[in-house]
């Protein structure tokens, strides 16, 4: 019964998921371990709970591990490659929940003095911006697990990596904003010109 309280949950994940909404990971896990703690309590009368155990601390490393992913698992998943041709098909967000996600802004011509914000999150997997040249850029990069490497310079890699870096282009110039983050992966923002 228990096994099939969770295969439930699981699928009602999935459909959320599938729906373009997003998840976190923890409370998923924490779910999955509440079900098997109150399966493992009613066994103490009725026996047979052994197997339980295993699945239980199963769960509990995982919902550890998961407490590191600090971004939402949402935007399906697979391999995307974002590239808009002007301002207005650029959005204010980007996510995918497992897989590559690429933004390439290269061919954007930003409008003078304008202001733009980007979000990027990936929940796990790889998420790779390329700026363009002549646009003020404020670079925010966030791995809960992973690796950030911002304009070619050398990778940070562990728990918890945040890296910020402006690349600037002159006065009256347009600004961009880009929030980067993965949960668990790496973050790659890349100069147009490399």
């Amino acid at each position: 019964m228990t096994f099939g309280i969770l295969l439930i949950g699981a699928g009602v994940m999935g459909l959320i998921l599938a729906a373009g909404n997003g998840v976190e990971p923890t409370r998923v896990f924490a779910g999955g371990v509440l079900v098997v703690g109150a399966a493992l309590v009613v066994t103490t009368w009725f026996g047979r709970g052994g197997a339980l155990i295993l699945l239980g601390v199963l769960l509990v490393g995982f919902m550890s591990v998961s407490s590191l992913i600090d971004v939402p698992f949402k935007g399906g998943f697979g391999t995307r490659i974002e590239r808009p041709l002007s301002t207005a098909e650029v959005k204010h967000e980007y996510h995918l929940a497992a897989g590559e996600l690429t933004i390439d802004l290269r061919r954007v011509t930003f409008a003078p003095g304008s202001t733009t914000d980007i979000e990027a999150t990936v929940g796990a997997g790889h998420l790779v911006a390329i700026v363009p040249r002549g646009v003020e850029i404020d670079i925010h990069g966030h791995a809960g697990a992973g690796e950030v490497q911002i304009l070619g310079e050398e990778g940070q890699g562990g728990v918890r990596v945040d890296r910020d870096t402006q690349l600037h282009a002159g006065e009256g110039a347009a600004r961009v904003h880009l929030d980067a983050e993965v949960g668990l992966g790496q973050v790659e923002v890349r100069d147009a010109a490399a």
